[in-house]
């Protein structure tokens, strides 16, 4: 028999919620459709999507690796993306009439000193609900002909993480940062209450992620402590940084003008190279003037006496 209707003659506010001070507890149960909720479509999608996902990076992969970027166009126009399209509509649909034939169930929820505890049961239990939850058909019922279909519990230091759903009253519990564990379901008479337990058991453990809705002030301001002086301590990591950059390396504009000197260097000692070198002139002597100055003289007189010669 469920938690939540020990007392079959309460009202409905206090049949879906109830907390009892001395021993800290907290429980309800509510009526539940599996096909209208999201979170029982995102466990079957997360399935069936991966799946998906690896035909469609896998398929064109071989078919490029086997015949090449023409073998993988002739995939593509062959109606390959239909193909696969359609397959995810079948798995919807499908995942949909599972969904709708397991039929309305119910919710106990327990939340205690150890953690939170969920019971899904099955009130009217058929065998097509049974196959379509994929349970045995020969499950017993208990007194109130309610079937037990699953039973979890999650203690608080399991949990990593926590997200709010206000608009839905929903609470997710995250053993792990990226995958849920387990979606509770509140009333609007047992969310308030729920966050308070999460706030006293969680709220002051830094190692788990959460709102900081549900965080003590305290909790809060030592948080904000903490930001502050990882801020500062990457500030000056920062300028440290910038420091030691400066001082190895010249400024931008003294880089370049030592690059451009350098350049002007290289070039003017590479037409140096290029030029010819000039001999400088060497001193002539007054005795060799004058031998050359004889030289000429003699050199007229034998060409006058060569043309009297030849006129006589």
């Amino acid at each position: 028999m469920p938690r939540g209707k020990k007392n079959p003659g309460a009202t409905p506010e206090k049949k879906t919620g109830r907390r009892t001070g001395a021993s800290g507890t907290l429980t309800w149960c509510l009526d539940h459709r599996p096909v209208t909720d999201w979170i029982c479509w995102n466990q079957s999608m997360r399935i069936f999507a991966p799946v998906l996902l690896v035909i469609l990076i896998l398929v064109p992969l071989m078919e490029y690796l086997s015949g090449g970027s023409a073998a993988l166009s002739d995939l593509l126009s062959g109606g390959f993306l239909i193909t696969l399209v359609s397959l995810f509509l079948f798995a919807a649909v499908l995942t949909g009439l599972v969904l709708f034939l397991q039929g309305p169930d119910v919710l106990d929820i327990l939340v205690d000193s150890k953690g939170v505890h969920l019971d899904v049961c099955l009130p009217r239990p058929t065998t097509l609900r049974l196959l379509a939850r994929f349970r045995s058909p020969d499950l017993p019922a208990g007194e109130d002909g309610m079937v037990l279909i699953s039973h979890t519990d999650l203690s608080w230091a399991q949990i990593r993480r926590i997200q709010l759903w206000p608009d839905k009253n929903t609470v997710l519990l995250y053993r792990t940062l990226g995958f849920l564990t387990l979606a509770v379901p509140c009333t609007p008479f047992t969310y308030g209450p729920m966050t308070d337990m999460l706030r006293d058991k969680l709220g002051k453990k830094e190692g788990v992620r959460m709102p900081r809705t549900l965080r003590p002030p305290q909790t809060l301001e030592k948080l904000h402590q903490k930001d502050a002086k990882a801020h500062a301590a990457k500030e000056k990591k920062i300028e440290a940084r910038k420091k030691r950059l400066s001082k190895a390396s010249p400024s931008k504009p003294a880089a370049a003008a030592s690059r451009r000197n350098t350049s002007k260097t290289k070039k003017a000692a590479s037409s140096a190279k290029k030029q010819p070198t000039k001999r400088s002139p060497t001193a002539i002597s007054p005795e060799f003037l004058a031998d050359i100055q004889r030289m000429n003289a003699e050199d007229e007189e034998n060409a006058r006496r060569q043309d009297m010669r030849e006129k006589s």
